[in-house]
């Protein structure tokens, strides 16, 4: 049976790079071992596309923007709530504003999803390593293929 990381894209192995460059600790050198690209390779996706900046920058996570979005939907319902019976029900407008909320949040929760799986599962196999390193080094390959399945489904 053929490993998932040897069938990975390279856009799933970019878009997993990406989420432990921006929710992890480790360096560069070690994202590139994990996600199976050269660090040259590394080094370019990060140069190319900004990451430096984006995560010194990043102020506001994706969960945030998520919640913010909720009660932006929440907000939609109580007004929709509060008009007269018989007229409860959105207008075009409001309908609108409705659907466009929904995809967003949709397309975000993506973008929320790999990232926790990735912290999850850094603490999952921190956690191992201090209880049993030899299980660890078992467990880590599978951690890997785990995290570049979840890359894959969510890239599609």
């Amino acid at each position: 049976m053929a490993k998932n990381s040897e069938k990975v894209s390279n856009k799933a192995k970019k878009s997993l790079a990406q989420q432990l460059f921006f929710n992890s600790q480790f360096t560069q050198k070690e994202i590139a071992a994990f996600v199976h690209v050269t660090e040259k390779t590394m080094s370019e996706w990060a140069d190319k596309n900004g990451w430096h900046e984006q995560k010194a920058a990043m102020q506001v996570t994706s969960q945030r923007v998520v919640q913010g979005l909720y009660a932006e939907l929440l907000e939609i319902d109580q007004s929709i709530k509060l008009k007269a019976e018989g007229q409860r029900y959105a207008d075009s407008k409001l309908a609108d504003a409705r659907m466009k909320l929904v995809k967003t949040i949709q397309a975000l929760q993506k973008d929320v999803m790999l990232p926790q799986y990735v912290q999850v599962m850094i603490a999952f196999t921190d956690f191992i390593k201090e209880v049993d390193l030899e299980k660890a080094k078992e467990l880590i390959p599978l951690v890997t293929d785990f995290l570049n399945t979840s890359a894959i489904k969510l890239s599609n």
